[in-house]
């Protein structure tokens, strides 16, 4: 069982027993209610004219920054007085925290974090995004950080669920272990409630939905909702037959049966290894016929100025 929830008002300094972006371009789909894509106010403008449509699509779509207004919910934890900066001392208790959720004497979130202790100046905001955003490639670099928290088949089955990469899963519970102010294992839905922009939108189309039982907590499988895709039923049949051809090799190589059995744990264990790359193609095949479908369209509309 998990620590108590308990509501903090000042930076957590305790440990914890934890078991368990970041979105990218294109509209997440949540295996509830879905996100919608936010886009450039041009291409809304555009999208009345033809040409000019199709090549909004293609120029003016851009991510949706999720991470910046989760960085803001972690930045006015920290700014205690509201000045708009973290102080010199507010900066070495968010580099506590991180190290009590990260763990300590990791040499790739050390590098961001020594110039700031070094030089002993406030943190602007923007600088703040910046840090974030660093720790959350950092910790997305492999899949050590999740399959560390997430074991074995568990995290099999919420990769195949949410139809994420673990990279992606290793970002969302970096935001995540932010987030959990308390260190006991859940987001307070209460502490979400200052969120803005499309944070806000995912907080009220998604997390409230994921919280089932209404207890104001949010789980990190709760939490993995806001960044599920939808899983068409073309990607789910190539997961499948992905790993039913693995398990034919494995059966019918000419190896001896133990190595094969130890094969077909590892695969059944590690699940992730075969549906990460059928994941990754799905989406790079998807997105270059659908830029492939877009350009076609934009080209059968004719120039500008013809019949």
């Amino acid at each position: 069982m998990l620590a108590s929830r308990g509501c903090g008002s000042a930076p957590c300094t305790s440990g914890r027993t934890f078991v368990p972006a970041v979105p990218t371009v294109g509209s997440r789909v949540c295996c509830r209610r879905s996100v919608q894509l936010h886009l450039h106010p041009s291409v809304t403008a555009s999208a009345s004219s033809g040409a000019a449509s199709a090549l909004g699509v293609l120029q003016a779509t851009r991510p949706i920054d999720r991470l910046r207004y989760q960085a803001k919910l972690i930045f006015d934890y920290f700014d205690q007085d509201r000045d708009g900066q973290l102080s010199a001392t507010q900066v070495g208790q968010y580099v506590e925290y991180c190290n009590e959720r990260f763990g300590a004497g990791r040499s790739d979130l050390d590098a961001l974090y020594t110039p700031l202790l070094v030089g002993g100046n406030p943190l602007g905001f923007e600088e703040f995004v910046e840090l974030v955003r660093g720790q959350v490639k950092a910790l997305s670099v492999n899949g050590r950080f999740v399959e560390g928290a997430v074991k074995g088949t568990e995290l099999g089955r919420l990769l195949y669920k949410c139809a994420i990469t673990t990279a992606e899963m290793s970002a969302a519970l970096a935001v995540f272990k932010l987030l959990d102010f308390n260190a006991d294992g859940y987001v307070r839905i209460d502490e979400l409630e200052r969120a803005q922009g499309i944070e806000k939108k995912v907080l009220d189309d998604v997390l409230r939905d994921a919280d089932e039982n209404n207890d104001g907590f949010l789980s990190f499988e709760d939490w993995l909702d806001s960044y599920a895709r939808e899983r068409p039923a073309l990607l789910a049949m190539a997961v499948l037959a992905a790993h039913t051809a693995v398990y034919y090799l494995i059966f019918n190589s000419p190896v001896d049966t133990l190595f094969k059995a130890v094969l077909a744990v590892l695969v059944l264990l590690k699940p992730q290894f075969i549906t990460n790359p059928v994941i990754k193609i799905y989406h790079i095949v998807k997105a270059l016929m659908d830029r492939g479908r877009a350009t076609q369209a934009l080209g059968g509309m004719g120039a500008p100025g013809t019949a």
